[in-house]
């Protein structure tokens, strides 16, 4: 059995893991907010697409989804950067838009809807972004280092190396405890889920 990774060699492990994260913009948080948006919009247009093949006009489910955004965008951002770039992929691809989002749209343009504003920073861009943090975590637990330690304990644990990673790299959050933080939620949220679902979860952000 090998043995398991030194703080330094943890620390060089979580370097080259992030950096490629930062590379794809996990830690721009407007960027990752984008990519959410483009992500749930996308969902839905498949999913109102293939409720229209395979029901066609017999589904309610296109207006129901897009109904239900709607009901939200008017105190939600997320809600309405998705109706937008629901809209403009409706308008690329030349499909016929579902009536609801088309008045929706044709209000928003006409200026009588508008984006509202979010409160506080990009809570979802900074999920997203913790998504690339755990896995890390995950990757050095799995090789022998100790997820977390208590107080009166050396900094040697695999959230000490992340966030000395984080830290040398000049990127947010590079405090122990922040990091540890991360790994306790993603590990009270897995450990509620079914184990095949868990498992498919864990894999989709080790391969990202």
């Amino acid at each position: 059995m090998n043995a398991p990774p030194s703080f330094t060699e943890g620390v060089e492990i979580a370097r080259e893991d992030l950096s490629i994260a930062i590379e794809k913009g996990a830690f721009d948080s407007a960027k990752a907010w984008k990519t959410i948006v483009k992500y749930i919009a996308m969902r839905s247009f498949e999913d109102i697409r293939k409720a229209e093949a395979n029901f066609g006009l017999r589904s309610s489910i296109p207006t129901d989804l897009i109904s239900l955004e709607i009901n939200r965008a008017d105190n939600n951002a997320l809600s309405f950067d998705v109706l937008s770039t629901l809209a403009a992929e409706y308008l690329e691809t030349s499909r016929p838009m579902p009536e609801v989002l088309a008045q929706w749209a044709a209000s928003m343009m006409r200026g009588e809807k508008k984006r509202p504003i979010r409160n506080g920073k990009y809570a979802l861009g900074t999920l997203e972004r913790n998504t690339y943090i755990w896995p890390v975590l995950e990757k050095l637990v799995k090789r022998g280092m100790t997820a977390t330690r208590n107080d009166a304990s050396p900094p040697l644990s695999a959230c000490d190396a992340v966030a000395e990673a984080l830290k040398q790299l000049h990127e947010s959050p590079s405090s122990y405890a922040s990091v540890k933080r991360i790994w306790n939620f993603f590990q009270r949220y897995l450990n509620r889920l079914p184990v095949t679902r868990k498992n498919s979860i864990v894999k989709s952000f080790t391969m990202q």
